[in-house]
């Protein structure tokens, strides 16, 4: 099985770089700079976009630790407020006052 698998690695080697190959040939140009002009309006949007969904998923958080209050919870210390991560009081704080 082990055999099958190095020559199918080799396998997709070969093709990757002749597809690369091919593609150059075409005049294509892969990877760096391609000459964008990032303007103070384009930053300014970007900025924009990751604030707001900062402030989307801060919500989300909220709306989970007030269901866990309203629970009867004192304490929101080790609680689960997505799958696979605990927060800290520190992190639970922070959204609290970004709402």
């Amino acid at each position: 099985m082990a055999l099958v698998a190095e020559e199918e690695g080799r396998a997709m080697s070969a093709r990757t770089k002749a597809a690369l190959t091919a593609t150059k040939a075409r005049g294509v140009r892969l990877g760096g700079d391609r000459g964008a002009v990032i303007t103070p309006a384009i930053v300014a949007l970007g900025v924009k976009a990751v604030k707001e969904r900062s402030r989307q998923k801060a919500l989300d958080v909220a709306l989970m630790i007030a269901q866990i209050q309203a629970d009867g919870a004192v304490s929101l210390r080790r609680c689960r407020l997505r799958v696979g991560a605990f927060w800290g009081a520190k992190s639970v704080q922070r959204v609290l006052e970004r709402i």
